[in-house]
């Protein structure tokens, strides 16, 4: 019986997959390049309702634009932050992973090249994902080169 159970460890059984995360799939319904952003860095603000949205979006007199109509379920706003001049943006993708209440975005991050003189007006781009059905304790953001951006750490539901 022993052997059994080793062989079923070595090759790749119940235990095996208990270290590895689970592909699941985000979708961005709605962005913006002016979201008034607070603050310069990387923000996520999670929404439980598509009415909590409506209230942040009127609260904070950004419009974003997208999917018309928002289906119930938690939502995600990823904020880049203030930027003093135009070329800034963000891609989220929809391919994220979970594991035991930890959900981890990737985006890529669009900046001016280096050496060009930007110019224009101030940008605050943001997204607003929705997000699969499920326990959350932990989201985090991790761009194109493997770098956390931002954590979210939920308070637990009684």
């Amino acid at each position: 019986m022993l052997a059994g159970l080793s062989g079923c460890a070595v090759s790749g059984g119940f235990f095996s997959s208990l270290g590895q995360s689970d592909p699941v799939e985000v979708r961005e319904v709605r962005r913006a390049l002016a979201c008034g952003s607070t603050q310069d860095e990387v923000a996520l603000t999670l929404m439980s309702s598509p009415a909590e949205y409506a209230a942040w979006e009127s609260q904070r007199g950004a419009h974003l634009y997208g999917d018309a109509t928002l289906p119930a379920g938690q939502y995600l706003l990823v904020e880049m932050g203030r930027r003093k001049f135009e070329g800034y943006g963000m891609a989220i993708s929809s391919a994220a992973t979970a594991k035991r209440g930890l959900l981890t975005l990737r985006a890529t991050f669009i900046e001016p090249a280096a050496g060009t003189d930007p110019g224009g007006e101030a940008v605050s781009p943001c997204s607003l994902i929705k997000l699969p059905d499920m326990a959350l304790e932990t989201i985090e953001l991790i761009d194109e080169d493997g770098d956390r951006r931002a954590t979210l750490t939920l308070e637990p539901q009684a």
